[in-house]
């Protein structure tokens, strides 16, 4: 299981796996040493990976639409996220454990979102400008075909 983690939801740091398994820091530690795992420093941090050799044919999308429970959210500690500020975390994990759907924008979550009846409810975290609001609905609508209205909260 270590291994899936440090391939597939990584680069991750040693406080993101005890975070997610539930287990110490001297668990991690010990299964970091018996994989082959890469590293990258990050704002002081040093994050954990497996290069599993594959390439990619596209880039990350500019703008995603997170489901509610997003593995990208779940499986990093909260309060070292590098997808989701603090001032914004308990309007993604609220207090009686729900995790809203995510909107993430060149890969920061920037709001949250509901889609309802054919129509999008976008919440942004900040004002956002005509050309962030355009990003939004040229990929809500490629991922939807049925939207008639979309709404931007602040």
């Amino acid at each position: 299981m270590d291994r899936q983690y440090f391939t597939h939801m990584s680069p991750s740091t040693i406080h993101d796996a005890v975070y997610y398994f539930q287990a110490t820091a001297a668990q991690v530690k010990d299964w970091l040493s018996k994989l082959p795992v890469s590293t990258a420093e990050c704002e002081d941090k040093t994050y954990y990976y497996i290069d599993n050799n594959q390439t990619y044919d596209q880039e990350i999308p500019k703008c995603m639409f997170l489901a509610g429970f997003d593995q990208l959210l779940l499986t990093h500690e909260k309060k070292e996220s590098l997808f989701l500020s603090q001032e914004n975390m308990r309007t993604i994990f609220n207090l009686a454990g729900i995790v809203m759907p995510a909107l993430m924008i060149e890969g920061k979550v920037v709001g949250k979102w509901k889609k309802k009846n054919k129509k999008l409810w976008v919440t942004m975290f900040k004002t956002v400008t005509q050309q962030e609001k355009n990003i939004v609905a040229d990929f809500a609508g490629a991922l939807w075909n049925d939207i008639t209205s979309i709404r931007f909260d602040e």
